[in-house]
């Protein structure tokens, strides 16, 4: 199957770019039964983890707890400090040449700081395996680590009712005060523009097919329309196969290549219009108010009707991309004020801000296309971005105003449609919250 008949953008003219890019478990031993059975094969991984090779240097050093950095010196843990001379010609050894300090240097184990322990890192890594193997069991574990520099197991719990039950299941094989509880939920992955999103909203990637080749956009914002219980997504017109055009083009949030992620098709794309139809669209031109197609979310797909993902920091050029939460939009503002900061959210280069150095510019695109009163500020932006909200507000608490739609860039900053261009275009009041 050719992946590209499904269903793409015009480039615009020379100084202006659209921003479109292509694109296990072990069993509990005793401590002194602790071994490495993927290095008694022949044929295992040679790949040994830094507890694994702890456990190894507790056989060279009897008593030996660990070792970890204090001030950029290295500080050994010794349950036997009587093993103190024999620890540090073991390590002068096996630490010849590594840079654990991350200078640029070697550590010297000679300048090394001794320290007492109350237990041998391989009584704790076998403490440390007894819980491991009640995670099928208990659930409300959230984590395990032998901790080198408190000489503890320590052992993350959903809440008390699981340490006292932990407490209870491991006495007396483990002794309560070599593990150390702390209380954290249980992690859950980080989410990034370019991953799938569980709920639609502004900022996260789509990819559709154009020429080809498949293209990465950026969702912009969902919207309902009064009276209508369909919900619909907006982003930039030229992600699409022809601007100016309703070709259906498929859109998937994140990957084109999984029909799972199908989210949606275009079907509203306003075609240009010319001096006949309104005057202040230049003589021999071909106009548009703004930049923007009106896509339908296909059914079963969730959204998050006025949010906007929020990710962890904002930058000039590039800001991060992996998402901590969302942004409530309050409500929409018809033009950006001059000079007033703004903000864009962006699969490609994450949440950027600036001020805003032109509310109402006219600019030329491809061929006889000209596009009015767009907006501008001064804030990165690169292929990919194209579609990206473009909001105001506060930046650490929120809510925020919707603005428009990014879409290109010059060399006096990046390009978007205002909302009062969107709306005249698309034709009706869009419910954005």
């Amino acid at each position: 199957m050719n992946v590209f008949n499904k269903r793409s953008p015009r480039v615009f003219a020379a100084g202006i770019a659209v921003l479109i890019s292509a694109n296990g478990c072990r069993d509990t031993a005793s401590p002194s039964e602790i071994s490495n059975p993927r290095l008694s094969s022949s044929s295992a991984s040679q790949f040994k983890t830094i507890d694994e090779e702890f456990a190894s240097l507790g056989s060279l050093i009897p008593g030996f707890a660990g070792y970890y950095l204090e001030s950029g010196r290295l500080v050994v843990a010794l349950a036997d400090p009587a093993q103190r001379e024999r620890a540090r010609a073991v390590l002068r050894e096996t630490l010849a040449g590594r840079d654990l300090a991350h200078l640029g240097a070697p550590i010297d184990v000679d300048r090394a700081i001794f320290r007492s322990a109350g237990y041998s890192f391989v009584e704790l890594q076998a403490w440390r395996r007894s819980v491991n193997n009640l995670f099928s069991t208990i659930p409300g574990i959230t984590l395990t680590d032998v901790d080198e520099i408190r000489n503890r197991v320590r052992v993350g719990v959903a809440d008390v009712a699981t340490k006292a039950r932990l407490l209870n299941t491991l006495s007396p094989a483990v002794p309560a005060a070599a593990i150390e509880f702390v209380v954290v939920s249980r992690p859950s992955p980080l989410l990034t523009l370019n991953d799938r999103a569980p709920v639609k909203q502004g900022g996260f990637e789509v990819q559709f097919a154009k020429d080809g080749a498949v293209k990465n956009c950026t969702l912009g914002f969902n919207a309902r329309r009064l009276g209508s219980t369909l919900t619909y997504f907006i982003t930039n017109s030229h992600c699409s196969q022809n601007m100016g055009f309703v070709d259906s083009t498929d859109y998937y949030q994140n990957s084109y290549y999984s029909n799972l992620d199908f989210i949606g098709l275009e079907v509203l794309d306003p075609p240009f219009f010319t001096n006949a139809q309104d005057p202040l669209c230049p003589p021999a031109k071909n106009c548009r108010w703004s930049d923007a197609l009106q896509g339908e979310y296909t059914a079963g797909v969730s959204i998050d009707l006025g949010y906007i993902a929020k990710t962890a920091s904002f930058g000039s050029v590039v800001g991060s991309k992996t998402v901590v939460g969302r942004f409530h939009i309050s409500g929409s503002s018809m033009y950006p004020t001059a000079n007033a900061q703004v903000f864009k959210m962006g699969q490609e280069t994450g949440w950027t801000s600036g001020n805003v150095n032109y509310t109402c510019v006219d600019v030329p695109g491809a061929g006889d296309q000209m596009m009015l009163c767009q907006s501008s500020a001064t804030m990165g932006a690169e292929g990919g971005d194209s579609g990206s909200p473009i909001f105001s507000g506060d930046p650490e608490s929120g809510p925020v105003v919707l603005l428009g739609l990014l879409w290109g860039k010059t060399a006096e900053g990046t390009l978007f449609s205002n909302m009062a261009g969107i709306q005249e275009d698309l034709r009706g009041h869009l419910i954005i919250r």
